[in-house]
């Protein structure tokens, strides 16, 4: 209740940033509509996209404290070290709003969502500094996996290739078993009785669920490396379980009791996907303390160390990129001075002008009355 009671304390203190921010997330709407068609499938490999964003700032709510206490200690050792001052810059404001407006026009959604992302980088770093995108790293590279990196066809063969493992395994199965079992094309031909098997029902959907759903937790919980890597590699083993289990049901029932095949098929992946994220869960909290393996601390170590030698580059890059930016602003400036300097000069004259073009017409109307009534005044001695 206490985080409820500290959470709308700080909207009510930040009430024009809240606006600002939803004015933001207004923008969202047009290239989620051009994702539909990946999003609205429920089996789809990346229908789990959408809930990246209140994700990304449900991070940003659970390591507030950390964030802050970064941003501090920021802002001290820049208030004793003026040299180290990290002013912020418009470039990634400015080049995510090309971005967008290039989206509109060429409905291209990675250009559209890339470029949100990155005018709220922008924003941040004009707002505070570029360093204080150091405590956000990982919070945004979360929030870079809403971005539609990889082609349309290269997802549609990435479900195909689960569902063909997927198919495979059922086999091995159900040989082992004792049945007669050959695979024809997207079926099972199983005891010479053939079983169609729904696009979808292979578990991608689940395992990019699960991915999502830990690492976001453990990002979150501020958890290590060492740990998320563990929590995601029981979530896409339970939940992939899961989905297994629910082939080897539909092909048990297909030939005996068809219409318990057919609920299990028809069954939203959704539910599949909760359930088994649920019962890593309670695996994850109830069961014993498990000793993380050597090999996912080597793995934990070497991204450390990845992210570590990657933050310097960055932060040259950065460095580099802003002070492109300001000159790119200085030399717009020194280029447009003229034509600012003509439009205040012309500015008064176009002001005459106008005033003069106003009393004429005005003159003109007189005029036109006046020779109306005269014209009047004709016709009626005319007429007597």
């Amino acid at each position: 209740m206490n985080k409820f009671q500290d959470l709308w304390t700080l909207l009510k203190s930040q009430k024009y940033w809240c606006l600002l921010f939803l004015i933001y997330l207004t923008a969202w709407i047009i290239p989620f509509r051009w994702m539909e068609n990946f999003w609205q499938y429920h089996y789809s490999l990346l229908a789990a996209q959408p809930f990246i964003l209140p994700g990304f700032l449900l991070i940003l709510w659970g390591r507030r404290h950390f964030i802050t206490t970064a941003w501090a200690k920021i802002n001290r050792t820049e208030k004793r070290n003026p040299k180290k001052n990290s002013s912020g810059s418009l470039t990634l404001l400015i080049i995510g709003c090309v971005l967008y407006f290039f989206a509109h026009f060429s409905r291209l959604a990675l250009a559209g969502i890339l470029g949100l992302v990155l005018i709220l980088l922008g924003i941040i770093v004009r707002v505070y500094s570029r360093k204080s995108l150091r405590p956000l790293v990982a919070p945004i590279l979360f929030l870079l996996a809403i971005v539609p990196w990889l082609p349309e066809s290269f997802v549609g063969q990435f479900e195909k290739l689960f569902q063909r493992i997927s198919i495979l395994l059922i086999q091995q199965i159900f040989i082992r078993v004792g049945n007669n079992v050959i695979i024809s094309g997207d079926a099972l031909v199983i005891n010479n009785g053939t079983i169609p098997l729904p696009f979808g029902i292979s578990g991608s959907q689940g395992f990019f669920s699960a991915i999502l759903i830990f690492w976001g937790y453990g990002l979150y919980h501020l958890y290590n490396a060492s740990k998320i890597i563990y929590q995601i590699l029981v979530g896409c083993v339970v939940t992939l379980a899961i989905y297994l289990v629910r082939f080897i049901i539909i092909c048990y029932f297909s030939s005996g009791k068809p219409n318990i095949a057919i609920i299990f098929a028809n069954t939203n992946s959704w539910i599949i996907t909760i359930i088994g994220i649920s019962i890593s869960f309670l695996l994850i909290k109830y069961l014993p303390p498990f000793r993380t393996p050597s090999w996912v601390k080597k793995i934990a170590n070497k991204v450390e160390i990845a992210s570590n030698t990657i933050q310097r580059p960055v932060d040259k890059v950065i460095t580099k990129s802003v002070t492109a930016g300001t000159a790119l602003g200085g030399f717009i400036n020194v280029i447009f001075r003229p034509l600012f300097w003509a439009i205040d000069k012309t500015t008064p004259l176009f002001a005459k002008v106008g005033q003069w073009m106003s009393r004429t017409n005005r003159n003109l109307d007189s005029r036109m009355r006046k020779a109306d009534r005269v014209r009047a005044q004709r016709k009626k001695k005319e007429n007597r």
